[in-house]
């Protein structure tokens, strides 16, 4: 029986940008069953290193973006694989919704993609809609610029009026290297496709002369404001070459926690709660440091532990996060580090809630299969008058094996 598919995903190329001092340029997409809510489609940002960061602040310019496409009661994978090669498809028309912040329509677009496919209609309205929206913001100077190629450009900068900047250095077939200037901050070079530096032009950036500034003693580089939602960067591997992704090692990565409360605030560690996608509460022991025992990646998987950081008002806050299985046993490892105690010793208090829950399983299984076996038992008319004569002398295992004939 063939397995069933929980998700499907591939990375896009959207137009590079900075938010909140870092620079994004691609799209993770991915599509999903989750029980009780049907099919989805998740967007997700990724960096120009290939990281991912959740922030838990739902704007789509750094978190994930959820979108329902399909009511279903159960999993089909014939049914994902299908909604995930329709959206492929579109994969143009999300980076025009994308690159325009255009959310409402990439929504649309995304829920229309799934159920037909990029079918010829959908084309026709993605082409009628941002033909009306670049149309609405051209002026004369926009209207020159879409006739520039891109070839021209070489040795000058466009911009979108605003801090944002891209000086073009040089054009090898259908890349564009550039320098990306955010401010007065330090330039950044990176490539992008021709493509895109055109779709720049057609939504309203324009050309001007002069590489990208470096910043001079007497300029003040601008402060960046602090984030108000907390940041994680969660550690990622190179991008793998078939189109299905690896599955995420925490929950954090398809469906953020959506509640965290506190708990135990003693000591130098701090243990709380949250509550991930699935409605399950899991936990984190936040305040290691990176020299910690417990914090390194064997220890922390020796007590069932996944260590990662997230970075508060520009420090670095390291933790250890906890599934399901193992949050209430966490809150005593919490303890039992804040006072010293080797792994070891957290190790073994782990190891014992594992055997205990093992043997808690094994109990049930049993009493299933006690059940199943007196209840399909099929008895002579030896046996029954043995079980009655038991029952009147007061035997409880009789008594129990009649009521559930009975029964």
């Amino acid at each position: 029986m063939a397995k069933t598919i929980d998700y499907l995903g591939f990375r896009m190329d959207v137009t590079p940008y900075e938010h909140e001092g870092s620079t994004f340029n691609r799209l993770s997409v991915s599509v999903g069953y989750q029980k009780g809510r049907g099919f989805y489609v998740t967007l997700h940002p990724v960096l120009a290193d290939g990281g991912e960061l959740y922030d838990f602040s739902r704007n789509p310019l750094s978190d994930t973006t959820w979108i329902g496409v399909e009511q279903a009661t159960k999993n089909n994978s014939k049914r994902l694989t299908a909604i995930y090669e329709n959206v492929k498809q579109g994969q143009e028309a999300i980076r025009l919704c994308f690159d325009a912040r255009k959310w409402e329509r990439m929504e649309f677009i995304i829920v229309n993609l799934a159920a037909h496919g990029y079918a010829d209609w959908l084309k026709e309205d993605v082409g009628k809609f941002f033909e009306t929206t670049s149309e609405t913001h051209k002026t004369e100077e926009t209207m020159a610029n879409e006739t520039m190629k891109v070839t021209d450009l070489i040795g000058k900068s466009i911009s979108n009026g605003g801090n944002a900047k891209y000086t073009i250095n040089s054009i090898e077939g259908d890349k564009v290297s550039v320098t990306f200037q955010m401010g007065d901050s330090e330039g950044k070079p990176m490539t992008m496709g021709v493509a895109q530096v055109e779709k720049l032009l057609q939504g309203g950036w324009t050309v001007g002369e002069g590489a990208a500034q470096e910043p001079t003693a007497k300029q003040e580089a601008p402060k960046a404001e602090e984030p108000t939602a907390k940041r994680v960067k969660m550690e990622t591997e190179p991008k793998p070459k078939q189109e299905q992704p690896a599955k995420p090692r925490v929950t954090l990565k398809r469906k953020q926690p959506q509640t965290e409360e506190p708990e135990i605030k003693a000591g130098r560690l701090t243990y709380s709660t949250y509550v991930n996608a699935k409605g399950k509460t899991c936990a984190k022991i936040s305040g290691f440091s990176e020299t910690d025992a417990a914090y390194q990646k064997e220890a922390a998987a020796s007590l069932h532990g996944w260590a990662s950081y997230e970075t508060v008002k520009g420090e670095r806050v390291n933790f250890l996060l906890f599934g399901p299985r193992y949050a209430e046993v966490a809150k005593t490892v919490c303890q039992m580090l804040n006072e010293g105690k080797a792994v070891a010793d957290c190790q073994a208090v782990v190891d014992r809630a594992t055997e205990e829950r093992a043997q808690k399983r094994e109990e049930r299984k049993q009493k299933r299969a006690y059940r199943q076996e007196r209840e399909g038992k099929t008895y002579t008319e030896a046996e029954v008058a043995d079980l009655m004569r038991r029952v009147i002398a007061g035997d409880k295992e009789a008594m129990a094996i009649v009521n559930a004939m009975a029964a």
